[in-house]
């Protein structure tokens, strides 16, 4: 019997701050771990792109452009990922640079919230661990939870017991920064319906990421329709954020609105996620890249 031929259809790179390593070196874990497409889906940004193609071309892993747009629907943060993008499209840079100046505004208020909290937040580490970059929530986790000044603050102390030391950053993103969260710090940004309309511009199949972590079945099953008609590809049944039985749920609606049920790791490094593994996702198939491709009438870009 052959060999299945796997993917991962999620990763980050040093470029999106919260990310551990450069491209380059993403596709070389990849092809170490057997896989045989990995596309790299960096928050808000392309700039990692060139290099992570570029590194595709003398390995044996197919490279698949993409990028994961923030975007906002009400209370609830949504991502959505892009697939076969154009990445110079006029369309994604118009995006980036709107997203980029809301990061920089959120990135100041989420600062300015958690001092006013009580919090030291040392802006010179910050800068450091983020690579200069625009810091994400868990990049300033990081650094909040890292800093000796911080011992004993109430609002920690969860965060250094299991379950949740297990992924503090990632915790301290959702317990202190999300929505109705004690340094939560609101900022406009696009709608799903935009983002899709985005990527589909840019020659792109749009994917709604890890939709179990904030939305549920059957309850938000018409906002998945709402995006389908718009021009949504797929939704990100199986991945790190859902229990087996939740990716089903999420795959059977995916068929049941005709769109793609995606596999994808989220995979950052352990700097920031150690629970998460290159590839460690289940229904990872290579098929999945070429629906995905289908559903964008683009070729893989090599």
């Amino acid at each position: 019997m052959p060999t299945p031929r796997l993917v991962d259809l999620h990763l980050h790179s040093a470029y999106s701050s919260d990310g551990q390593y450069a491209p380059a070196e993403l596709v070389r874990l990849a092809e170490g771990a057997g896989l045989a497409a990995v596309a790299l889906t960096d928050h808000d940004v392309v700039a990692g792109l060139p290099e992570f193609m570029a590194a595709g071309r003398s390995s044996s892993v197919e490279t698949i452009p993409g990028t994961e747009f923030t975007c906002d629907l009400g209370e609830r943060w949504v991502h959505i990922l892009g697939y076969f993008i154009d990445w110079e499209h006029e369309a994604i840079t118009r995006a980036i640079d709107d997203l980029t100046a809301a990061r920089a505004h959120q990135a100041e208020g989420r600062l300015a919230n958690l001092r006013a909290l009580g919090l030291v937040v040392d802006e010179e580490k910050l800068a450091r661990v983020a690579r200069g970059q625009l810091p994400v929530g868990p990049v300033i986790g990081r650094v909040v939870l890292n800093d000796a000044a911080n011992d004993g603050h109430p609002l920690l102390e969860e965060l250094r017991r299991p379950p949740k030391s297990e992924a503090p950053y990632f915790h301290f993103d959702r317990d202190l920064l999300s929505h109705g969260k004690p340094a939560y710090f609101p900022v406009r940004r696009m709608s799903p319906a935009e983002a899709v309309a985005v990527m589909r511009a840019a020659g792109g199949a749009a994917v709604f990421a890890h939709p179990g972590d904030r939305f549920r079945l059957p309850e938000d099953k018409s906002v998945f329709a709402g995006l389908a008609e718009a021009g949504l590809a797929g939704i990100e049944a199986y991945c790190s954020y859902h229990t087996e039985e939740q990716g089903a749920k999420f795959e059977a609606l995916a068929r049941e609105l005709d769109l793609v049920p995606t596999a994808g790791s989220d995979f950052h490094g352990a700097d920031v996620k150690p629970h998460v593994r290159l590839g460690d996702i289940t229904h990872n198939s290579y098929a999945l890249v070429e629906e995905l491709r289908a559903r964008c009438g683009t070729e893989a870009r090599r």
